[in-house]
């Protein structure tokens, strides 16, 4: 990883939806919304909360492999060595609003929220957002991937991690 992370994207929190229902209008009605199962009852789960009020944090998208594993490697292990390179969790509200504010996502790409972990039915998952080019209306779609114990990521896996306000940073900016 490089000496200093660099801001991928600025989103922002707090802004326009309050509850679950709106989330979901909000992501469905955009030009090919999609969210998938789960993701949608997620929303509704106690764990899942909006922020107050509106406030624009930095987001920080980085590979399994530049967080410095080569081998597949587990969530926790992910999620302890980006906290020691000073980044933080996002929080859940991070997932479906960066569905919302990421219209021009590439496709096929596919990113996994760090946050910590929200229980559905047996499952500890965590949001993700994807460009799917595989079916034919290429939905931009808000799932939930599982974070077991077991499931392993790859070194090309993507992630997204809030950036601490306080952290040295290389001020840029990508445009995606």
């Amino acid at each position: 990883m490089q000496n200093k992370p660099q801001i991928w994207k600025h989103i922002t929190l707090g802004i326009g939806h309050k509850t679950a229902n709106d989330f979901r209008l909000k992501i469905l009605y955009q030009k090919n919304g999609c969210i998938r199962k789960g993701a949608y009852e997620i929303i509704d789960n106690s764990e899942f909360t909006v922020s107050k009020e509106s406030k624009v944090i930095s987001l920080v998208k980085i590979s399994v492999k530049e967080l410095g594993f080569n081998e597949k490697t587990t969530y926790k292990l992910i999620k302890e060595k980006a906290l020691s390179l000073g980044l933080s969790l996002c929080p859940p509200e991070v997932g479906p609003q960066l569905r919302i504010q990421y219209s021009n996502q590439r496709k096929k790409e596919y990113l996994s929220i760090g946050m910590e972990e929200v229980q559905w039915e047996s499952l500890k998952l965590i949001f993700s957002v994807h460009h799917d080019s595989l079916s034919g209306n290429e939905p931009l779609s808000l799932e939930l991937c599982t974070r077991e114990a077991d499931r392993l990521f790859y070194p090309e896996n993507i992630f997204v991690f809030m950036l601490q306000p306080s952290i040295d940073v290389e001020a840029r900016t990508f445009t995606d």
